[in-house]
């Protein structure tokens, strides 16, 4: 029996007693030994009076006739009994000391928290500082002693850098949502959710599909939320399980466990041990990303920054509509942009793409020559803040993050390397599938601003996806069969009524959002066809492809459901040259050209000139089709530059595979030697030129696809158009690198 544990089993008398005996070590000794209670009473838990009895027996003994032993071992009193010790309790209470102590120093950096509190102390001195405790609205003397840990150089967690007191500076360090901003408001807490919530205390759970749910820093968060609550850094960190994932096996072990031994009730929630230090966020994985100061970057000036927003929504909001127009106006005029890192990063994104549309110089870099300013870095200088303002990897995923991705791939898909466009938006859909947003569960009616934000976003992502997919040959993220989540309401951004938290659309009134709709189930149909008729052979034999038959099959479907498509187009939507609103005559000529664009895409692969295949059923049809397709899609855009109107990057693909499609047609009816007039086709193909050549300024790769169909052209003996450039020393043999950029492009 220690010294220690007598120390620990005084009760308040002996330790009035204890103070006065410190004249020898032998007599305080033996004080100390013969004032701890006696076994008996202290498994009885009552007052022992043995210091006080002759002969060191205490008078309950003595009365019951028990022998008055002092030979158990004393139990240390003190933090919380469990499988985790009080070392590890006390060390993450130091943790949570330190990151609160450095929170309060960030929002108000004058405080002197020596004088709040008292001086700073380290364990080895704090027994030599008495009388300082902690206490709402300042220190106060006590007889005991509390320990604030040091704040100096000498801490082992890094300081955090300052930052303006808006919102919660914590969470914005670490790039986590906070409510208090347009880029980063979370999608509805589960609790609210009731479509996705699991009630992990009542094991609750969604009954058509019991083992999708939500949870907080991991499966069993709703367990040890009560048993972690003074040790959890933030209760954000929303997470997406599916059925597949081991949470959903623990839980049914819980559910099991729970029906055998009768331990969960309504009445009693389910109490786990674990321990804090497997269950919170390490310091060092969260603090490790420090994005600049936001008061070093660069916003355009006011004037320009109206037009820049104005023509990224005018350009490419009207088809993508991934943000709240009057939100994002608003967040600005309260210069959120300069205290809230997530809608810095939307609005630079913003003022990026509308740069690729402005003729203001200011949005250049300058030439290399010094000529004059770089039309093609239009926005650039914007779009490297973007990036600069990285995100941590390991932050649960914002809206903010949804958002500024749909608009870097937006940005990038112009510029000289537009593969990159297509890395960022899978991994926006990963952002988007760790939230659950492609889940309709997920979105519950308390929100019904959010929600509609949140699926804008995810659904933009998801048409990006598929573009650009089909346009690399390359797999997509996003199918069908995973996502349930409803398209966006065709409602426009002015006529939700945030007093009745609803979405009215005026019935007199079309929407702008139903072309994005409608792009969005076209690019279904898209997606479709990329995974049938251009899957690889071992997919084929999994699906079904096989036998002789199976294409044409297939084909028909896919041909079925665009003319279905085609059909139930509203009317304002429908195609025609003369449509007076320019909002709706841009998402028309969109629509149709993406339209014809598909039905080139599902036929391409049976045009026999490509295949040398004049069997198959599907050749000079599929030919016949992609030939009318290709004609359609260079008229519709002599109809879209007769506006003087921007040829954004979309147009600018499709008008190369227009032409491209046309030069195989020449080339079919010259190989095939037929007596037939291909003028016609030819004047299309110089269509196609000339749309790219106008976006050459511009749009980096518009010139790439302009240098290829210029010198297909030129095989073919087509007329070129006037003014347009002749790539130099078209006869040269083209190296590696020049041939695999050439095949991306026309893949």
């Amino acid at each position: 029996m220690s010294s220690d544990d007598d120390l620990h089993d005084l009760d308040d008398g002996g330790l009035h007693d204890l103070s006065h005996a410190v004249g020898n070590g032998d007599a305080k000794r033996r004080k100390v030994l013969i004032m701890r209670a006696c076994d008996v009473c202290r498994r009885k838990k009552i007052r022992c009076d043995a210091h006080s009895q002759p002969g060191t027996r205490c008078s309950h003994c003595v009365t019951y006739k028990l022998e008055c032993t002092f030979v158990e071992g004393a139990k240390k009193r003190g933090p919380p009994k469990g499988p985790y010790d009080a070392c590890s309790y006390i060390d993450d209470l130091e943790d949570r000391c330190k990151l609160l102590e450095q929170l309060v120093l960030r929002i108000a950096p004058d405080t002197n928290l020596d004088e709040e509190v008292g001086p700073a102390f380290t364990k080895d001195t704090w027994a030599t500082v008495k009388g300082n405790r902690y206490a709402r609205g300042g220190a106060r003397q006590s007889s005991g002693t509390m320990i604030r840990v040091p704040t100096r150089a000498s801490s082992s967690v890094p300081a955090l850098p300052p930052s303006p007191p808006i919102g919660n500076p914590f969470m914005r360090h670490l790039g986590l949502p906070d409510e208090s901003s347009l880029g980063s408001p979370m999608l509805p807490h589960p609790d609210t959710l009731e479509k996705a919530t699991l009630d992990m205390h009542r094991g609750e759970m969604d009954s058509d599909d019991e083992h999708n749910f939500t949870t907080s820093t991991g499966a069993l968060i709703k367990h040890i939320e009560t048993r972690l609550d003074e040790l959890k850094i933030t209760d954000c960190q929303k997470r997406f399980h599916g059925k597949s994932s081991g949470a959903t096996l623990i839980q049914a072990a819980m559910n099991l466990k729970d029906q055998v031994t009768g331990s969960a009730s309504d009445a009693q929630p389910r109490v786990i041990n674990l321990r804090p230090k497997f269950w919170r966020p390490s310091p060092w994985e969260w603090i490790y990303d420090r994005p600049p100061p936001l008061d070093s970057l660069a916003f355009p000036p006011d004037d320009l920054m109206d037009e820049l927003i104005e023509l990224c929504f005018e350009r490419i909001m009207i088809l993508f509509p991934v943000l709240h127009r009057p939100l994002l106006e608003k967040h600005r005029k309260e210069n959120r942009h300069r205290n809230d890192i997530n809608f810095a990063r939307v609005l630079l994104g913003v003022c990026a793409i509308g740069a690729r549309f402005s003729d203001d110089e200011r949005v250049c870099l300058p030439s290399e020559d010094g000529s004059g300013p770089e039309w093609s870095s239009a926005g650039w200088k914007y779009f490297a803040q973007v990036v600069s303002l990285k995100r941590p990897i390991l932050a649960p995923t914002g809206l903010s993050d949804l958002q500024s991705t749909a608009l870097s791939t937006i940005y990038l898909f112009g510029t000289s390397a537009p593969h990159s466009s297509w890395l960022i938006t899978g991994i926006g859909l990963r952002f988007a599938q760790d939230i659950g947003a492609h889940r309709e569960k997920v979105y519950g009616p308390d929100h019904p601003f959010e929600n509609q934000l949140w699926k804008r976003a995810f659904w933009s992502l998801v048409a990006l996806d598929r573009i650009t997919s089909a346009g690399f040959g390359r797999p997509s993220v996003a199918f069908d069969e995973d996502i349930d989540a409803d398209l966006p309401l065709e409602v426009d951004d002015e006529y939700y009524d945030e007093e009745k938290k609803e979405w009215k659309q005026p019935a007199d009134k079309p929407s702008k959002l139903a072309a994005f709709n409608q792009y969005a189930k076209l690019q279904g149909i898209l997606a479709y066809a990329i995974r049938t008729v251009y899957s690889i052979n071992k997919s084929k034999v999994h699906l079904g492809f096989v036998g002789p038959e199976w294409e044409t099959r297939t084909v028909a479907e896919l041909d079925s459901a665009l003319n279905s498509w085609l059909d139930n187009i509203p009317d304002h939507l429908k195609w025609d040259p003369n449509i007076e609103d320019p909002t709706f005559f841009v998402q028309a000529a969109i629509l149709r050209v993406t339209f014809h664009y598909v039905q080139i895409t599902i036929h391409r692969p049976f045009i026999p000139v490509l295949t040398g295949n004049n069997s198959s059923p599907l050749g000079f049809p599929s030919l016949a089709i992609c030939t009318t397709a290709a004609r359609s899609v260079s008229h519709i855009l002599e109809a879209w530059m007769k506006k003087s109107m921007d040829i954004t990057p979309l147009l600018q693909v499709i008008a190369f595979q227009a032409g491209t499609i046309l030069l195989i047609s020449i080339w079919g009816v010259k190989k095939s030697k037929l007596n037939v007039d291909v003028s016609s086709q030819a004047a299309d193909v110089q269509r196609c030129i000339k749309v790219l050549s106008k976006a050459e300024k511009k749009w980096h790769f518009a010139g790439r696809f302009c240098d290829i169909l210029t010198e297909l052209a030129s095989f073919n003996e087509v007329p070129i158009p006037e003014n347009t450039p002749t790539p130099p020393d078209t006869t040269r043999k083209r190296g590696r690198e020049e041939d695999d950029t050439l095949a991306t492009l026309v893949a």
